[in-house]
């Protein structure tokens, strides 16, 4: 397992599952989100993406992935950042669920 820190949030990332890297992080850095918003991730992995957009007031996340680990992994990392009631976790590729 490994630890990802990133502005803070503490993030425990099994070795089968994608690792937030540069591309994560320019996504992180840019996303724009108010109050309210609805918001899809498509292939949350360690859940960093979805997590940040419950911190930044998002109501309801969807977070899809097709590997259970990754959403186990990603499930673990919103209950330890306190989001987890924000955060909706579906199995299956990109819209399929």
């Amino acid at each position: 397992m490994s630890i990802v820190i990133y502005e803070g949030l503490k993030l425990e990332v099994e070795p089968e599952v994608y690792k937030p890297a540069e591309d994560s992080f320019l996504i992180a850095e840019n996303l724009e989100i108010k109050e309210n918003d609805k918001v899809l991730e498509l292939g949350t992995g360690s859940g960093l993406l979805s997590i940040l957009a419950a911190n930044k007031g998002a109501s309801r996340i969807i977070a899809t992935d097709i590997s259970d680990k990754a959403l186990k992994c990603a499930r673990k990392n919103t209950e330890e950042t306190g989001v987890e009631k924000k955060i909706n976790f579906k199995k299956g590729n990109l819209f399929e669920p």
